[in-house]
């Protein structure tokens, strides 16, 4: 595992509190490896930014609110002067998982790889309410893996501001919904979310509600990539359409956010309910009949003169153009493929169809 590098602006706190909290963020995520390239350096003190990790895998931090707090805490033993510092704490630790989150990583997951997606502004929403969402959730457990017992006791008694109020509710409440849907807790949601690449997070979430639903076993193995895109793409768009609330001063901004995460869940939801239904076999005792396909034999009622006649001398029924126009009609009212009662059953042949559709300036924030 990356070190802080001897060159780095930021010093050394707590004989190797900074490396202790990248490894507990790999363990707690479940990440296969981290980006950092044990650079740590200060943030620009002209801005109020607590945190940021770029694309090369340096991690910048505030000296005011993350290094200097965390450094008084060691100097304090750990007991603080009062609840407000202690808070101070607590965010700080916070701010520093946050940043290592973002650089934790799949196999194969490079530092080019995480330079392209931050070239996409549309996935920041994710991105970063992933991020600070799975921070806020996994804390208590990253604090008891970095600190003394009694130093995480007291962390643990408060609780913290949570950053990114525009994403981080809807990445929670996106991530509470998916998990009812499939029976997962949230937090294993998140764990699966936070460890995957900036573009990649909506692909995993996508899978999760593929393979959890009847999708595996109806769809056929050449149509199934195509039907996770749709699902993806549903949940790209949800969390792009978020972009605009960082911009949104409103009390029940958080509510808001809150809201529109559950609704990306469920419109990914219905995104595998509508593909279920498009590839559910016939029920037993109907046959599919695509209209574009389907040869019509037309037979009208025999007239009285017909009946009256003999099966040998009648004559061939010959639709009139009533007829015709009244079939025309009715076949064209029906949704293609119309499903009819099977003659015989042991015809049945069930018949799928289905449609494909097409399936990070990373602006440092407050976190």
């Amino acid at each position: 595992m990356a070190g802080r590098h001897p060159a780095s602006e930021v010093p050394d706190v707590g004989d190797g509190l900074w490396e202790r909290i990248q490894d507990a963020v790999l363990a707690e995520s479940g990440a296969a490896k981290t980006l950092w390239n044990g650079q740590l350096h200060y943030t620009d003190p002209n801005q109020r930014v607590r945190g940021s990790a770029a694309a090369d895998g340096t991690v910048r931090l505030s000296r005011e609110l993350v290094v200097r707090p965390l450094q008084e805490m060691y100097e304090q033993q750990g007991r603080p002067n009062n609840r407000e510092q202690l808070i101070a704490w607590r965010n700080a630790v916070k701010t520093v998982a946050h940043e290592f989150s973002h650089l934790a990583a799949e196999p194969g997951f490079e530092h080019v790889d995480r330079a392209l997606g931050m070239r996409r502004p549309e996935f920041t929403p994710i991105e970063e309410g992933t991020t600070e969402a799975w921070s806020q959730a996994r804390l208590d457990r990253v604090i008891d893996r970095v600190l003394p017992p009694e130093f995480a006791a007291q962390l643990k008694s408060v609780r913290g501001v949570e950053s990114y109020p525009a994403w981080a509710p809807a990445a929670r409440a996106f991530a509470q919904s998916v998990g009812a849907e499939i029976g997962l807790d949230y937090r294993e949601v998140l764990d699966q979310l936070n460890r995957a690449g900036r573009t990649g997070k909506g692909q995993v979430a996508a899978d999760l509600l593929f393979d959890a639903s009847e999708l595996p076993s109806l769809v056929p193995t050449d149509a199934q990539a195509a039907v996770r895109a749709e699902i993806r793409a549903a949940i790209d768009q949800g969390f792009a359409d978020l972009l605009p609330l960082r911009d949104d001063r409103s009390a029940d901004l958080r509510t808001t956010s809150g809201q529109r995460g559950t609704e990306i869940a469920h419109a990914a939801a219905q995104a595998v309910r509508r593909a279920e239904r498009r590839f559910q076999p016939p029920a037993a005792g109907e046959r599919v009949v695509d209209r574009s396909q389907v040869r019509l034999e037309i037979i009208s009622s025999p007239s009285r003169a017909e009946r009256s006649g003999t099966a040998g001398d009648r004559p061939a029924a010959t639709p009139s153009e009533g007829e015709l126009a009244a079939l025309r009609a009715l076949l064209q009212s029906q949704s293609p493929p119309s499903r009819l009662p099977a003659a015989d059953p042991a015809q049945t042949r069930p018949r799928a169809t289905h449609t494909t559709s097409r399936p990070n300036d990373n602006r440092p924030r407050n976190r």
